[in-house]
């Protein structure tokens, strides 16, 4: 899979997580969701996405995903605020 693909892919994938609320994703943290998914070429791969927190005081949640070697992840803080990494 080419990087730009994988990128877009993982994205796309992870936009969702990004919809939801602070809230929403603290039923979620400490698991771990892999799914399968096809490129434009129709190869399949696998995808796998984590919610973890972020730093030791418990605030702050990490939501991170890879694809053919690509890593994308952000942090969302209770106040909704988030970055990208």
């Amino acid at each position: 899979m080419k990087p730009d693909e994988a990128r877009s892919i993982l994205n796309e994938h992870l936009a969702g997580y990004r919809k939801r609320s602070y809230a929403d994703l603290l039923e979620f943290v400490d698991t771990t969701e892999t799914i399968e998914v096809r490129s434009h070429a129709d190869t399949l791969y696998q995808l796998v996405a984590q919610i973890r927190w972020d730093d030791g005081s418990k605030r702050a949640l990490r939501v991170s995903g890879q694809l053919g070697g690509i890593r994308l992840a952000f942090s969302l803080l209770p106040d909704g605020s988030s970055n990208s990494k």
